[in-house]
C-alpha cells in the first residue's frame, strides 16, 4: 500500500500530461481499493478461522472432559468389580477351608476304635457304635461285647452301615 502511494507521489514528478497522470492515478486507486478489499476479506477469513479454531479447541476440551469422566466412571466400575471378586475369592477360600476342616473332622470320626485305622467297610452295632466290619467281628468272637460300652454283643447284632459306607466313598473321591 505504501509502495503504491509512493508511486503516485513519484508520478507527479514525471513529464506526463495531467490526463495521463490522472488515468494512472485512477488505475492505482482502483488497484488500492481492490487490494484493500482483498485485505479486508483476508482479515475476515483470518478472524473466522480463529473463531473456528477456538470453537474446535473448546469442543476438544469438552470432549476430553467427557471422555475423562467416562474413563473415571468405567475405572470405578472396574475397581468395584475387582473388590467384589476379591471378596468372592476370600469367601471361596474360607468356604474351602471350612470344607477341608469339616472333611478332616469327618475323617477323624471314621477311625475304627479297635484298630485306629480308617474304616473302609463300616459295621454298626445294635448300640449305634460303628467299627471296621472285620475288626468288630473278630472282637466279638474273642470278647462277645461292644468295645465302646462293654455290653453283651453277638455277630447277629452287627449290621452293615450303608450311610457311613456312602460317606466314605464320597470322601475317597475327594
Amino acid at each position: 500500500m505504501k509502495m503504491i502511494k509512493k508511486m503516485i507521489i513519484n508520478l507527479n514528478k514525471t513529464n506526463m500530461n495531467e490526463q495521463e497522470k490522472q488515468e494512472i492515478k485512477n488505475q492505482f486507486i482502483v488497484m488500492m481499493k481492490a487490494i484493500e478489499k482483498q485485505n479486508k476479506l483476508m482479515n475476515e477469513k483470518i478472524i473466522s478461522l480463529k473463531r473456528d479454531n477456538i470453537q474446535i479447541k473448546k469442543e476438544i476440551f469438552e470432549n476430553k472432559n467427557e471422555i475423562c469422566e467416562k474413563l473415571k466412571t468405567r475405572d470405578n466400575q472396574i475397581q468395584s468389580k475387582i473388590r467384589e471378586m476379591e471378596l468372592e475369592i476370600k469367601k471361596l477360600k474360607e468356604d474351602s477351608n471350612a470344607k477341608t476342616e469339616t472333611i478332616e473332622k469327618i475323617k477323624k470320626n471314621l477311625i475304627c476304635p479297635i484298630s485306629s485305622n480308617f474304616i473302609t467297610y463300616p459295621a454298626i452295632t445294635k448300640y449305634g457304635n460303628t467299627f471296621e466290619n472285620n475288626n468288630i467281628l473278630e472282637w466279638i468272637e474273642k470278647k462277645k461285647t461292644d468295645p465302646q460300652n462293654n455290653y453283651e454283643l453277638t455277630k447277629e447284632e452287627v449290621f452293615p452301615n450303608n450311610a457311613i459306607f456312602n460317606i466314605i466313598n464320597i470322601l475317597k473321591e475327594d
